[in-house]
């Protein structure tokens, strides 16, 4: 068993993350329209003055843009997110960044040398390892498919 590409990662805080940060964005997008369309007419204005005064694009009560985005977001979301289940490079690139040192590191993604064996994210550990004389030296190392490596 070998492994043919092997890449340092550290997660990202969960706000940064590619599957939360855009669709955090788009939906504030989505409050303002709809606030924005609520409010912008009186309240005893008549449904004429109403249309005259509110672009068509936020219409009070709902708005039909954001009516519409939601469940699109939402489901783009939900996709995005299950993607991160499916692919393990995809749940990298989203959730994770590329370190070039391991202090940085705290994940190793993994691919291994045979096209039958999964590729796997696997937790990167410190070990201390001590000699027969007493020096003491600390690796990194990773479990992976039942096998330990050391670096």
């Amino acid at each position: 068993m070998g492994l043919v590409n092997i890449s340092l990662h550290r997660p990202r805080a969960l706000w940064a993350r590619w599957d939360t940060l855009p669709f955090l964005f788009l939906q504030g997008i989505n409050l303002v329209v709809i606030l924005a369309g609520c409010f912008s007419s009186t309240p005893d204005s008549t449904v004429e003055s109403r249309k005259d005064s509110v672009p068509w694009w936020i219409p009070c009560r709902p708005p039909l843009l954001c009516a519409l985005a939601i469940p699109v977001l939402l489901g783009v979301q939900v996709i995005v997110h299950l993607g991160t289940f499916w692919s393990v490079d995809f749940k990298s690139f989203v959730t994770m960044i590329r370190v070039s040192d391991i202090s940085a590191a705290t994940c190793v993604k993994v691919h291994p040398r045979k096209a039958t064996e999964k590729a796997g994210i696997c937790a990167l550990e410190r070990i201390t390892l001590k000699d027969h004389d007493g020096f003491a030296a600390q690796v990194a190392s990773f479990e992976f498919h039942k096998r330990r490596f050391l670096r």
